[in-house]
């Protein structure tokens, strides 16, 4: 007895309509389980942009001969040293909750990415102090700091774009490499402004445009 071909409703049949389905369900929960243990790139914007944002301002202020605003340059210095800090300590929360219970290469690669930024910055405060001792004068040390600590997080950025595949976040690594660049050819205190607007703003700006497609994808 030959066997009756599945049911077929509008060209599809009920087995290919299954499937689909299936497939459909396997997908979702595959998002679902990476927006879980990836990094929300959306606070790693927010915290780093704030951070720049603020912090480079007040060295801006400090070393502008026309500022309107008084800033001490030792308040400036601990102002973006706190706002770094602070950035760096939420990331390394933010990531660590993520691949809380996670095991594999997924656990791995959030907790190497995590150490890289401070290795990254630990490594970058060595190299400063080894051009001080050899005569480095005041206004190449704070060029070398305001400079280096934005090429370090752009190329840290475009690390984790390329490891997570993100396009966004690669291509927001480049630009702030390229803008750290730019700004230290303009010299001081020009660096500090081009990090702090078009570096830390930048930052933000892109936080908020991830921030409005992700609730925009949302059912």
């Amino acid at each position: 007895m030959t066997p009756k071909p599945p049911p077929v409703t509008d060209g599809v049949t009920e087995t290919e309509r299954a499937a689909a389905e299936s497939l459909a369900l396997i997908e979702a929960q595959r998002r679902r389980v990476t927006a879980q243990i990836e990094p929300d790139i959306r606070l790693l914007y927010g915290v780093w942009g704030l951070a720049l944002l603020v912090g480079e301002a007040a060295f801006f202020f400090a070393y502008w001969e026309n500022s309107p605003i008084a800033i001490p340059l030792p308040v400036a210095g601990v102002t973006l040293f706190v706002s770094l800090v602070a950035a760096m300590v939420t990331m390394g929360v933010h990531i660590g909750r993520r691949v809380a219970g996670v095991r594999g290469n997924s656990s791995r690669q959030g907790k190497f990415y995590g150490w890289t930024w401070t290795v990254g910055f630990v490594c970058l405060g060595a190299i400063i102090t080894g051009a001080g001792r050899a005569g480095a004068d005041d206004e190449t040390i704070a060029l070398l700091w305001a400079a280096g600590s934005g090429l370090v997080i752009g190329l840290l950025y475009m690390a984790g774009g390329a490891m997570w595949l993100d396009r966004t976040q690669f291509t927001l690594g480049a630009w702030f490499a390229v803008v750290s660049g730019a700004g230290a050819i303009a010299g001081l205190p020009w660096l500090y402004l081009v990090l702090s607007i078009a570096g830390g703003g930048g930052l933000l700006v892109v936080a908020a445009l991830v921030a409005a497609r992700t609730r925009h994808q949302q059912p």
